[in-house]
């Protein structure tokens, strides 16, 4: 596709790679991810989960389109990065984070989190490097392993980040229990930079 110009690499996961890009003709900013093909089924599962959720704390999908044997997915750019390298910043400069802030960026991504749960949509990788940071505000982003509930039951779905996983998915069960206990692992980082 030649309508964007990647400018550079934002980061790099076990899926794809994030690049930073313009579009060509608008000059909007945009995040690129490069999907590989390799979870064959699954490819194209965050953008459909993405172009099926629209909220002002969940990270907007522009389009997505194949090249070749990738699969490209353009994302509303987030210029302040990721908040786990915002908490390891703080945290090497023996900085604070406001407590206002804190609670201003919990409720966000709780009001995505019920928003989400309410269409029977699962995160399934709530961490700290998946939420983005634009202006004071932040952003539920990478949608790579989210699920989306036929029915209310658990699903068998044992992944996700370790560090945020919750009791159930040991027992390779999850629902949207499990995307809170990973919030509450979130909080818990901030409570050394209050």
């Amino acid at each position: 596709n030649n309508r964007y110009e990647i400018k550079k690499k934002l980061g790099s996961g076990s899926f794809g790679i994030a690049y930073f890009a313009l579009e060509k003709d608008t000059n909007k900013k945009v995040a690129l991810k490069k999907v590989k093909l390799a979870p064959k089924g699954s490819v194209k599962t965050e953008a459909v989960l993405l172009s099926s959720l629209n909220h002002a704390n969940i990270v907007r999908l522009f389009e997505s389109f194949f090249i070749k044997d990738l699969f490209w997915i353009v994302l509303e750019y987030c210029e302040n990065g990721d908040l786990g390298t915002k908490i390891q910043k703080v945290k090497s400069e023996n900085g604070r984070i406001k407590p206002n802030t804190i609670i201003r960026w919990t409720y966000q991504m709780l009001d995505a989190l019920q928003y989400m749960h309410s269409r029977k949509v699962l995160h399934r990788d709530l961490n700290p490097a998946n939420i983005l940071l634009v202006g004071d505000n932040v952003k539920l982003a990478d949608f790579g392993l989210s699920k989306q509930l036929l029915q209310s039951t658990c699903h068998s779905a044992p992944t996700g980040t370790w560090a945020y996983r919750s009791p159930e998915m040991f027992d390779e069960t999850y629902n949207s229990k499990s995307d809170i206990w990973s919030v509450v692992w979130y909080f818990l980082n901030f409570f050394v930079l209050i």
